[in-house]
């Protein structure tokens, strides 16, 4: 007998907080343990307060980041609150955010596919994902983004729902508190029903209303800007730092290493999602609401990659993830599906029992350890952190479904 876990009412409550609870927790430890370097332990075993200090002066004093005070204002407010270090309270916060986006992703998974199990296996994909599960090593250096999250999930299931006062609130706060959520926004305006441009073009009242709708946070945002640079006298500055950011696009590419570095953290971020939505997508035809969040996530992927490779250091691999808001409430489908149908006894061992396939696997093995340990080497000491192993887990399971994905279909085939 097959347990159906939709109809248990206590499991859809309890499991999204579990899940959240053990990856969150996983994290800490992650971040916390003594082979590791992070923001918070600084490889010392003890909560890097000085360091954490010094990283929220920074973030009120520098122009590009002091207008995103949202996360500042939430950790010194905790810190008032409860009396502690500007330190632990960071990691409060921001733990305390990474719990709540895990939450609010299963929320807007339900709404999308009210099925309990995708939406717990959607979490465990986004903890999973590259810079959400090393959100504080170098050079990854996560600050806004745990908020930045949670509002961009509380948006989308506005959205989704209508209800466009809490969408406009959610979105407005969300590119405050990160400026490039700006493209997921955009994604929603040209990829998102009642907008399917058709010739010839027939805009509604609908559509008009749909446009300003979805533009108001954008509008909300421009006029904060205007406010926060005119209130702070920050024109120069401002100037100043737009006219050096092409200075990265340099630095991103100024030799092998850099541009390696440049790749890998793409690929680390949006590689395994790509691939898997490439290989589903290759073999079946997929409804509209599917096809609107592939096409956000085309969408958000061609604008975000753009400005973070021009504008921005590309080794700081979160700056990579805004696509993924368009695919993680899909993940399961997306990823699960075509493992589910391959994964059978038979299919597997008729794989290793293969002596071609086996042995192409092995070969991939030694390629993909290659890649792993000895192409990529980030920029930061690769002994104070978990991305070569990490990458090397990512290709092998690639490899993998690639594989046996072949042997499937050529065993299936006539």
């Amino acid at each position: 007998m097959i347990l159906d876990f939709n109809r248990f009412k206590s499991y859809r409550i309890l499991a999204p907080f579990v899940v959240s609870l053990v990856f969150v927790s996983l994290m800490f430890a992650l971040h916390m343990s003594r082979s590791a370097d992070s923001m918070l332990n600084e490889k010392n075993h003890v909560i890097s307060n000085g360091f954490l200090t010094s990283q929220i002066n920074y973030h009120k004093e520098l122009p590009p980041f002091a207008r995103r005070p949202l996360t500042t204002f939430l950790i010194e407010s905790v810190a008032d609150w409860f009396q502690i270090r500007p330190g632990v309270a960071f990691i409060w916060v921001n733990f305390g955010l990474l719990f709540l986006s895990g939450i609010l992703l299963f929320r807007l998974s339900i709404t999308l596919h009210d099925d309990v199990k995708m939406a717990i296996i959607n979490m465990i994909l986004y903890f999973l994902t590259f810079p959400v599960f090393f959100a504080f090593f170098p050079p990854i250096f996560s600050y806004d983004e745990p908020l930045q999250y949670c509002l961009l999930f509380a948006m989308l299931s506005a959205f989704l729902k209508k209800r466009w006062f809490y969408f406009v609130i959610w979105g407005s706060l969300a590119v405050i508190a990160r400026e490039n959520s700006v493209f997921v926004l955009l994604s929603l305006l040209i990829c998102f029903p009642p907008l399917k441009y058709t010739l010839p073009l027939r805009i509604s009242a609908g559509h008009i209303r749909h446009l300003a709708l979805v533009s108001l946070p954008l509008c909300i945002y421009g006029l904060y800007l205007l406010c926060f640079v005119w209130l702070n006298d920050m024109w120069n500055p401002t100037k100043d730092e737009f006219s050096s950011r092409l200075s990265c696009f340099f630095a991103n590419f100024e030799d092998v290493h850099a541009s390696l570095e440049t790749f890998f953290s793409l690929f680390l971020t949006l590689g395994p999602f790509g691939y898997f939505l490439w290989s589903y997508l290759r073999k079946k035809r997929i409804p509209s609401i599917q096809s609107n969040f592939v096409n956000g996530f085309l969408m958000a992927l061609a604008f975000n990659t753009v400005v973070v490779v021009i504008a921005t250091f590309a080794r700081e691999a979160r700056l990579f993830a805004i696509p993924l808001f368009f695919l993680w409430p899909w993940a399961a489908t997306f990823i699960g599906d075509g493992i589910r149908k391959m994964m059978t006894s038979e299919t597997i061992s008729g794989f290793f029992t293969n002596w071609q396939y086996s042995l192409a696997f092995v070969i991939w093995g030694v390629v993909n350890y290659m890649i792993a340990f000895k192409v990529y080497i980030p920029s930061f000491p690769p002994s104070d952190n978990f991305f070569n192993e990490y990458l090397f887990i990512l290709l092998e399971l690639m490899s993998f479904h690639f594989l046996l994905n072949r042997y499937a279909s050529l065993r299936l085939s006539p």
